[in-house]
């Protein structure tokens, strides 16, 4: 699991896989094929993980697929509202730079990669629509409690994600 937002052959760096995941799917780890592959790569200090097809997809609808989508919508909602003023998006921050950069990927590509992982991604979709309403209702209510608490969670989430480096 490696990337950006860039693409084509000048778009590479010698750090793109550097302690990414590397899924080995349907396999084993003992194949020898696979060991002359981890050979190859072994200057990329990947992290092998052997998981089914089902659950490769499963994982990629979640982490990978369905933040995309989030943030291509982010960018056409302020798009959106910003369509009388387009010279106000460049006030844009750190916070919507960083959380939308996976926007500016090829849509072709995307495009590709939604129609491959359809059913699962709408079904990942649903859970964040369920996650957004929660968040819109405790606003409504001026929940701040609930607000904290959401806050709380996807902080605790994100941090832990940094500590397994």
């Amino acid at each position: 699991m490696a990337g950006s937002d860039k693409s084509g052959s000048r778009s590479g760096r010698l750090d793109l896989f550097d302690q990414a995941v590397y899924f080995v799917v349907g396999g084993t780890t003992a194949n020898p094929k696979l060991v002359q592959f981890q050979n190859l790569l072994s200057a990329a200090h990947l992290r092998w993980q052997v998981i089914s097809a089902s659950l490769h997809d499963q994982l990629v609808s979640e982490i990978s697929h369905v933040p995309h989508v989030i943030a291509v919508t982010l960018v056409n909602t302020i798009a959106d509202g910003l369509s009388r003023n387009p010279d106000a998006l460049k006030a844009a921050a750190g916070g919507f730079r960083d959380t939308t950069r996976i926007a500016a990927s090829d849509p072709t590509m995307w495009t590709a990669i939604m129609m491959s992982n359809a059913e699962l991604i709408n079904h990942e979709l649903s859970k964040f629509q369920q996650h957004l309403s929660q968040f819109q209702t405790a606003l409504e209510a001026r929940d701040e409690e609930e607000i904290k608490n959401i806050f709380k969670n996807a902080q605790s989430v994100r941090k832990s994600l940094d500590e397994r480096k």
